[in-house]
């Protein structure tokens, strides 16, 4: 019925598999049902936020090792930034935190066209983040995956335009 909440349903469309001889089926949707709410708790975690009191997160669009990449927007300036963002896991170990901020300071040094401008850098409420220009379009590892391996020239053209943002 309309009234009856989704874990209800759940819950008596298990207990039919329980009588039948197909008993594991039973477990099935309640198992389904903790996934939906952990992915839901997982995504939710950091979406809809504000971060700052300024980074309103719309999407999360990378993710690596130690941090999630999110698109945001930053309300104060109006305009579209990518925030990368420490995992809670690691928020707590000193470690991590110090090369999360060692990154964030070695980007900040940088300035060049093939390398991203950072804007920002904090912590709020125990999140450490790196506020940066967000640039649209595919990564090399997105590129790579559609494509397949790169030709010689294309491959040494990159490395040339990586290298040139980093030599100094």
């Amino acid at each position: 019925s309309p009234e009856q909440p989704a874990v209800g349903i759940i819950l008596s469309e298990s207990m039919k598999y329980l009588s039948t001889g197909m008993w594991w089926l039973a477990f099935f949707p309640g198992l389904m049902l903790v996934i939906i709410v952990l992915l839901f708790d997982r995504l939710g975690e950091n979406l809809k936020k504000i971060i700052a009191e300024r980074y309103e997160l719309i999407d999360i669009i990378g993710q690596g090792g130690m941090a999630d990449v999110y698109l945001a927007n930053d309300t104060i300036l109006n305009r579209t930034i990518a925030i990368k963002i420490l995992r809670t896991s690691l928020a707590k170990d000193p470690i991590y935190i110090a090369r999360f901020q060692r990154e964030a300071s070695a980007a900040a040094a940088l300035s060049h066209k093939n390398i991203v401008e950072i804007y920002d850098v904090g912590e709020d409420n125990d999140q450490y983040y790196i506020v940066m220009e967000y640039v649209p379009g595919r990564t090399l590892k997105e590129l790579i995956a559609k494509r397949g391996a790169l030709h010689v020239m294309e491959a040494i053209d990159i490395m040339k335009q990586v290298l040139s943002g980093t030599a100094r």
